[in-house]
This record gives C-alpha cells, structure tokens and sequence, in this order.
C-alpha cells in the first residue's frame, strides 16, 4: 500500500517532504529541466540522453521507495492473511461470475 494515498494528511505531508528533499538532494527537477531543454533543442533524444533519462527515472523511483519506507506506517486492518480466507474468496469469486453468465 502506498503511503502517498493515504487519506492521513500527517503521513502525506510527511511522504511529500521526504519525496522532495531526496529530488533536491539528487537535482532530479535542475537535470530533467536541463535533458527536457536538451531534447527540445535537437528534436530528438540522443543514446547518451536516453541513459542520462533512464537514470533520473531509476533515481527518482528510488526517491519514492525511500520516503514510502520512511513514512509513518500506514493504518492497515486487523486481520491478518489466512490461506482459509484465500481459498474461501477465491470460490466466491467463480460463484460470482457463474452466477453472471447465467443471467445474461
């Protein structure tokens, strides 16, 4: 679950002030900014643009991971996983599309 959907504004605003000191740490925004120009200038990205844009998503994807696993753990229900629910939704499910194809 991502910590950045949460309907608890503390753990928003802690998701996003984390988000943005690692892309101020890593200079995300002024390198993107500076191979977005690039780009525009010679119509075209270029192998060693491409690299250079594959880095920044590589990067800022581990910027999120990072503030997603420093955030406030997010409120999740009581009831822990049981292979006994699994199965007992799975059959309910099939029950459910049976149960659809023969209405129409």
């Amino acid at each position: 679950m991502r910590k950045a959907t949460s309907k608890i504004p503390s753990v928003k605003t802690k998701f996003n002030d984390l988000l943005n000191t690692e892309m101020r740490r890593h200079k995300i925004v002024g390198k993107g900014q500076a191979l977005l120009e690039e780009a525009k200038l010679t119509k075209a990205l270029t192998n060693d643009s491409q690299q250079e844009y594959n880095m920044i998503e590589s990067r800022l994807l581990q910027a999120v991971k990072h503030a997603d696993k420093k955030c406030r753990k997010a409120q999740k229900g009581q009831i822990p996983f049981s292979k006994k629910a699994h199965e007992i939704m799975s059959r309910y499910r099939v029950l459910k599309l049976i149960k659809k194809r023969e209405i129409t």
